[in-house]
């Protein structure tokens, strides 16, 4: 019975998307148990998920339409609450202009966009702040005779 049931429901999914139609939430949008194979582990070009999801890697297998994490909310991480999805990764979409970013191996946050800076300007930033004398001249530690 299960079995019948998962390839109904990879059948219908594979149907959605060679028709364009938008995939609904919680369904399949990608991974490599397609209809008729050679899919790749990423989604389908033709997934669309519905508004207010966004099509999330569960297995190389299964890609499914999961609802978007609210702004400032976990969105991947090894210490989520849904151990089927806990990994060192984004596990949801954000909401639009938004971005979920790592903050550790445990936690990833969605940001407004504007708020995230690149790494670069983000470590000079931070070098600055750790150096206020940076450009004097260091004085000599030796004794004085």
């Amino acid at each position: 019975m299960r079995a019948t049931l998962t390839v109904a429901l990879v059948a219908l999914c594979a149907l959605q998307i060679v028709n364009g139609a938008e995939v609904q939430g919680w369904a399949q949008c990608g991974g490599t148990s397609c209809e008729g194979g050679g899919c790749s582990d990423a989604p389908w070009p033709a997934a669309v998920c519905s508004s207010g999801f966004s099509c999330v890697r569960q297995t190389q297998y299964y890609w499914q339409c999961a609802p978007h994490a609210a702004l400032y909310a976990q969105c991947g991480g090894t210490s989520s609450a849904n151990t089927a999805l806990s990994g060192d990764h984004a596990w949801t979409g954000c909401p639009a202009g938004a971005e979920c970013v790592r903050q550790s191996a445990f936690y990833y946050q969605c940001l407004p966009s504007a708020e995230v800076a690149s790494p670069p300007q983000a470590a000079e930033s931070r070098m600055r702040l750790k150096r206020p004398n940076a450009g004097r001249p260091i004085k000599s530690l030796t004794p004085r005779p």
